[in-house]
C-alpha cells in the first residue's frame, strides 16, 4: 500500500474538519462511525455532520411542526431528559457552507467528522469500493487533489499518490485516526506557506488535556 507524503493544513479559527467522501454505497458511514469512535477513544471531543437529501425529522400536526408551520418559529429546539434536537429551515440563501454550520453548532468540539462535502476545501478521506463504482472522486490533476488525506479501498492495484489503506484491514481505522491527529488536529507549524486555497482546511489544536495521539 502507498504511504507517500501529504500536505499539512494550516491553522484557522474553525475546529478541525475532516470529510469522509466517496460515491454511494462505498461504506462512507461505516468508516465515519469507526473513525469517530477511535478519535473519542483517544480523548477527543468529536462532532459529526452528515450531508443528505430528502430527509424529514418533523411531521405534520406534531407540536414542533405546528410551532414551525402554524406559528412561524424558526428554528425550534426540542429538549428533554433524553437529549435535544434543533429543527429549522434554510432561508432564501439556501444551505450554508460546511464551515458556517460548524462555526454555528460545533465551536466547543476538538474535531468534526463530516460525511460528504466532497467539493469543499477541507481535508478528505475517500472510501472506494470497486464493485460499486470503479471511479475515484480523487483526481490527481483536479483542483481539490491536495485536499485528499488518504484512500480506503478494497482494490489492491490502484496507483495513486495517497496513503492507501485496505478496507477490511484491522489496523486501518487506527492508522486513519493517527493521520487525522497528525495532519489535521495537531499539525506542526508550516515551515513555508501552505497555499491560500487550503487556508480554511483545518483548525487550531483544540484537544483536551486527556487527548493522546495514539
Amino acid at each position: 500500500m502507498n504511504h507517500n507524503p501529504i500536505p499539512v493544513w494550516p491553522e484557522s479559527p474553525l475546529p478541525p474538519i475532516v470529510c469522509v467522501v466517496g460515491y454511494k454505497d462505498t461504506g462512507k458511514t461505516g468508516v465515519s462511525v469507526r473513525l469517530v469512535r477511535e478519535l473519542r477513544r483517544r480523548g477527543y471531543r468529536v462532532g459529526a455532520v452528515k450531508h443528505g437529501h430528502g430527509f424529514q425529522f418533523d411531521h405534520p400536526r406534531t407540536d414542533s411542526w405546528r410551532l414551525t408551520h402554524e406559528g412561524g418559529a424558526d428554528p425550534v429546539l426540542l429538549t428533554g431528559p433524553e437529549g435535544f434536537a434543533l429543527l429549522g429551515e434554510w432561508d432564501e440563501g439556501g444551505e450554508p457552507h460546511l464551515e458556517d454550520l460548524v462555526r454555528r453548532h460545533f465551536d466547543d468540539r476538538d474535531v468534526i467528522v463530516a460525511e460528504g462535502f466532497k467539493r469543499d476545501h477541507f481535508p478528505k478521506i475517500e472510501v472506494h469500493r470497486r464493485g460499486h463504482n470503479p471511479k475515484l472522486v480523487y483526481e490527481s490533476s483536479g483542483p481539490l487533489a491536495d485536499t485528499f488525506l488518504a484512500l480506503v479501498t478494497d482494490a489492491d492495484d490502484l496507483d495513486v499518490p495517497l496513503p492507501t489503506f485496505a478496507s477490511h484491514a484491522p489496523e486501518t481505522i487506527a492508522s486513519l485516526a493517527e493521520l487525522v491527529v497528525v495532519r489535521v488536529i495537531e499539525p506542526p507549524a508550516c515551515a513555508t506557506p501552505c497555499g491560500t486555497q487550503m487556508r480554511n482546511a483545518a483548525g487550531s489544536p483544540r484537544a483536551t488535556t486527556s487527548a493522546k495521539s495514539g
